[in-house]
């Protein structure tokens, strides 16, 4: 019991330091910062193609490709806790 106590009070501590916070609260600051992201980098193929004319077509279409992947592999990233979480 007093060993769950500690562990309780230093996790207070640490949230009222700014050490550590819940995970809603992450999650509630970053959708909006990821959203932003994501527009940004769905508007890279058209900005390319106003800015820069000479690209073809299929250039464009390795850009929107590799945007594709990097989309993908931030969607895959889940948060897991390991054993000293």
């Amino acid at each position: 019991l007093a060993r769950a106590q500690s562990e309780r009070i230093e996790m207070e501590n640490a949230i009222k330091r700014g050490e550590i916070a819940p995970i809603d609260t992450l999650r509630d600051a970053l959708v909006p910062v990821v959203a932003q992201i994501a527009a940004h980098l769905d508007a890279i193929p058209g900005k390319l193609k106003r800015e820069a004319p000479h690209l073809t077509a299929s250039d464009l279409e390795i850009v929107a490709r590799e945007i594709t992947k990097a989309r993908n592999l931030a969607a895959k990233v889940r948060y897991e806790p390991d054993a000293t979480d």
